[in-house]
C-alpha cells in the first residue's frame, strides 16, 4: 500500500538489458524529498545503510517515515555505524521494541555498547585503534530491490542544504536497473557481518530493555 510512484516506469526495463537508468541528485531538496518519496512509496522491503544517522528535522522526518513503512507491512533494515549513528541507548531500546518489520544494527560497536564515552573513545584510540578505525561510510538506500540512492549524504540537515549556519556541498545518484542487485549483496554482506549487531544485543540498550519489562512505558 505504498504511495503510487511516476518513477516505477524506470524500474520495469527490459531483464536481458545491461543498461541503467540514473538520475543525478545535485541539490539537497531533491535529495531529501527523494529518499522521502522512495520509503513512502515502498510495498516490500527499504535496505538503508548510512554512517550518521542525527535525529534534527531532516533525521525526524526520514525516521517516521521508516516506521510508518514498517508498519503498513513494509520489512525495514536499518544498519548504521555506531559511532554516529543513533548512538542513544534508550532509542535504540524503543527501535529495538516497536515492530517486528523494523530491524536495526550497528556496525563495529565498541565495547559492546550503542554509545561510548570520550573516555572510552580515547581508551578506543590508545587500545584497539584497529577495530575502533574499522567504520563503515556505505550510504545506500535500496527499495523493494529496484532503486537505490547512493552517494555522499548522510542523515543531517547540513547535508540537505538545511543547516541555517553551515552545509556540505554534496551529490547522489538514484539508480534503477540491474546494478540494484550487486547493491543488495554488498548490503547483505554488511547486514550479515560478524562486525553487524542486533541493538537489542548491546548491554546500554539490553539494559534499557530489561528496566521497560518492569515499567513499558518507558518505550
Amino acid at each position: 500500500c505504498g504511495l503510487p510512484s511516476p518513477f516505477t516506469a524506470l524500474e520495469q526495463l527490459p531483464t536481458d538489458t545491461p543498461l541503467t537508468d540514473v538520475i543525478l541528485l545535485d541539490y539537497g531538496q531533491d535529495a531529501l524529498l527523494m529518499r522521502l518519496h522512495m520509503i513512502e512509496s515502498a510495498r516490500h522491503s527499504i535496505d538503508f545503510q548510512v554512517y550518521i544517522f542525527d535525529l534534527d528535522e531532516s533525521g525526524i522526518l526520514v525516521m517516521d517515515a521508516l516506521i510508518q513503512a514498517a508498519k503498513r507491512g513494509v520489512k525495514v533494515r536499518l544498519l548504521l555505524d555506531q559511532l554516529y549513528g543513533l548512538n542513544r541507548p534508550g532509542m535504540q531500546a524503543k527501535l529495538a521494541a516497536l515492530h517486528q518489520n523494523f530491524e536495526l544494527k550497528l556496525y563495529s560497536p565498541m565495547f559492546n555498547q550503542a554509545e561510548i564515552s570520550d573516555a572510552e573513545f580515547f581508551a578506543g584510540i590508545l587500545f584497539r585503534f584497529q577495530s575502533l578505525n574499522q567504520r563503515m561510510h556505505t550510504k545506500l538506500l535500496l527499495v523493494d530491490g529496484k532503486t537505490a540512492i547512493i552517494g555522499g549524504r548522510n542523515i543531517q540537515d547540513r547535508y540537505f542544504d538545511w543547516d541555517p549556519d553551515y552545509n556540505y556541498r554534496d551529490r547522489d545518484l538514484w539508480v534503477s536497473g540491474p546494478v540494484t542487485v550487486e547493491m543488495a549483496e554488498n548490503f547483505n554482506a554488511f547486514w550479515n557481518s560478524d562486525r553487524s549487531k542486533n541493538t537489542s544485543e548491546l548491554d546500554d540498550v539490553a539494559a534499557e530493555l530489561l528496566k521497560a519489562q518492569k515499567n513499558p512505558n518507558r518505550l
